[in-house]
C-alpha cells in the first residue's frame, strides 16, 4: 500500500474518516508533548529490524473482534477495516488459542488480575457466572456458565453490557500476560 497523503495512514490505522478527528492539520500528530509529522511516522520501515511494541491499543470497535462468541484472526477482516481493530482481534485470537487453549475457564482466574478488579467485574457484570470457551462446530466460542447450570449461555444471548465488556476484559488479560504488568486502572474500577 502506498501512502500518498498523511491522512491515508490515519484512515488505514484508525478507520475511514478519522483523519480529521483532531481538528488540526491532518499531517500533524502530538506525541509526548512533541509535534511529529505523519509523513515521517507513516514511512515504511524498509530494511530496518522490527522493534518491539511499546503501545497496546484497545480500540473502541473491539466488539467486532468477536463473531458470535468466536475470536477473529487478522485475515478475517476486510482490507479497509481499521488496522488497530484487526491487530487487537488477532492478538485476542492468539491468546485464546495459545495461553488459554488448555484452560476451559477464562474468567475469573485467580492471579491474573487485581482482586479488587475481579470482584467488581464479578459483582456488576457476571454475578454467579464463569466465562468459559468451548469447542463448538470446530470453533472455540465464549460461553457464560451460570452457577449450578449444566448448559452454557451462548455469547449472542448475553446482555449487551456483557457482550460489549468481554473484548475489553480479554484485552486487559492479554495486556497483563504479554507485558506482565499488574493491571489496576482507576477508570475501570470507577465505571464498573
Amino acid at each position: 500500500m502506498v501512502i500518498k497523503h498523511p491522512w491515508d495512514f490515519i484512515n488505514c490505522y484508525f478507520g475511514g474518516g478519522l483523519y480529521d478527528f483532531s481538528g488540526e492539520e491532518p499531517a500533524t500528530l502530538w506525541w509526548s508533548g512533541r509535534r511529529r509529522e505523519l509523513k515521517i511516522l507513516a514511512r515504511p520501515n524498509v530494511g530496518k529490524p522490527n522493534s518491539a511494541e511499546n503501545v497496546f491499543y484497545i480500540p473502541a470497535q473491539r466488539i467486532f473482534g468477536l463473531q458470535s462468541g468466536a475470536t477473529r484472526n487478522f485475515s478475517s477482516f476486510e482490507l479497509d477495516e481499521p488496522y488497530v481493530l484487526k491487530r487487537f482481534a488477532d492478538q485476542v485470537h492468539r491468546l485464546l488459542h495459545s495461553e488459554f487453549a488448555s484452560m476451559k475457564q477464562i474468567f475469573p482466574i485467580d492471579g491474573r488480575l487485581n482482586q479488587t478488579l475481579i470482584m467488581s467485574i464479578k459483582q456488576n457484570l457476571f454475578p454467579d457466572a464463569k466465562i468459559v470457551h468451548e469447542v463448538n462446530f470446530l470453533k472455540r466460542k465464549l460461553m457464560l456458565n451460570i452457577k449450578d447450570s449444566e448448559v452454557g449461555i451462548p455469547f449472542l444471548s448475553w446482555s449487551a453490557g456483557q457482550r460489549e465488556f468481554m473484548p475489553l476484559l480479554l484485552g486487559i488479560l492479554l495486556f497483563r500476560l504479554r507485558w506482565n504488568h499488574n493491571v489496576y486502572w482507576q477508570f475501570a474500577h470507577r465505571t464498573l
